[in-house]
């Protein structure tokens, strides 16, 4: 079975808020449930959608990218240490349907919109995620899926998620004593 850190399913769901904000679909609606699929969950594969159905499927992956990765420790006087650091991320928006053109291109754009509280970038950024650079345009081509052909249409999105962990150690009371010999 597959497990995934907790702030990986919290990008995820960012992801997918910001996608309903791009859409103007209610998280909760069966049209965005419908619409907005997660791969490689539990292990096992992504249920397909219908051939007419138009869907898109999230993946995200960590990758290297030494530009923008960095990490800093602070020591706390509580006995604790956070460590902030950037997960740099590559996001895979995979559409399909009949307009699985239109909708990559609307997303390409609408996720990079930022106007406020409820804006696709503000609900990123609320995910501790920040879009790096502006997105290529989405890759469009027919794929067969179960001998029917479907239309996919892949945009790809650069993302770093912030993240802050949190470890407890025992601070030095008083320094060692040092004895020196000669």
């Amino acid at each position: 079975m597959r497990t995934q850190p907790p702030w990986q399913r919290d990008s995820e769901i960012g992801v997918a808020l910001a996608l309903c904000a791009v859409f103007g679909l209610d998280p909760e609606s069966d049209e965005a449930i419908g619409f907005i699929r997660y791969t490689n969950r539990d292990g096992q594969n992504t249920p397909e959608a219908d051939a007419n159905r138009d869907v898109v499927y999230i993946t995200l992956s960590t990758i290297q990218d030494p530009s923008t990765a960095w990490a800093s420790t602070v020591y706390r006087e509580d006995g604790s240490a956070a460590q902030t650091k950037t997960i740099p991320l590559s996001c895979l928006l995979s559409f399909y349907g009949m307009h699985a053109n239109e909708y990559a291109e609307q997303a390409r754009s609408g996720l990079m919109l930022d106007t406020g509280p409820g804006s696709p970038r503000f609900i990123l950024r609320d995910h501790a995620l920040v879009p790096v650079g502006w997105p290529d345009n989405p890759v469009t081509l027919p794929e067969p899926v179960g001998g029917v052909w479907r239309l996919r249409s892949d945009l790809r999105l650069r993302l770093n998620r912030l993240q802050v962990d949190s470890y407890p150690f025992d601070p030095m009371a008083q320094p060692p004593e040092i004895i020196l010999r000669h």
